[in-house]
């Protein structure tokens, strides 16, 4: 438990944000876990110095400086992407717009075939396809989309779309 743990924090750190106890939960690598068993990693990572925290934050040794960006996503991209919501959901063919929480990158997807299908079955694509988050879909585009990637679920058991 405490090497997926370290696997998962020092992967994160490199989009140079801690995380809380849940957000590991639901991001651990490769090890199906509950809450409670994480939690109990993380206290004997801390006794051994392996990680820190801050503020129920935790973070690899000497990235506490990490904790300074917490919340600091722009209101002005949210609304440039509710306005671009806003008129593109008008046309038929587009049935989905997600940001990917990695990259801040607008994804939208047009037709219902080959719904974002990867190919790249990796740690990287699992995170990307997981990570986005759904500003708006029709019908019921996100759960195919889902479906679709299951194989991301083998690299990131314990995500969850609530947090």
């Amino acid at each position: 438990m405490e090497k997926a743990i370290l696997k998962t924090l020092n992967y994160k750190d490199f989009s140079r944000f801690p995380m809380k106890a849940y957000e590991i939960h639901k991001w651990l690598i490769g090890k199906k876990a509950t809450l409670f068993q994480v939690e109990k990693a993380l206290e004997k990572l801390l006794e051994k110095r392996k990680i820190q925290n801050l503020n129920d934050y935790y973070f690899l040794p000497k990235r506490k400086h990490l904790t300074q960006k917490i919340d600091k996503q722009s209101p002005s991209s949210l609304i440039t992407v509710r306005i671009l919501t806003l008129v593109l959901r008008v046309i038929p063919r587009v049935k989905l717009i997600g940001i990917s929480g990695g990259n801040n990158k607008l994804i939208i997807f047009v037709e219902d075939k080959g719904l974002a299908k990867s190919y790249r079955k990796n740690l990287e694509t699992a995170f990307e396809i997981l990570n986005m988050r759904l500003i708006w879909q029709r019908g019921n585009t996100y759960f195919q989309y889902l479906m679709e990637n299951q194989w991301a679920f083998k690299f990131l058991p314990n995500w969850t779309t609530k947090d």
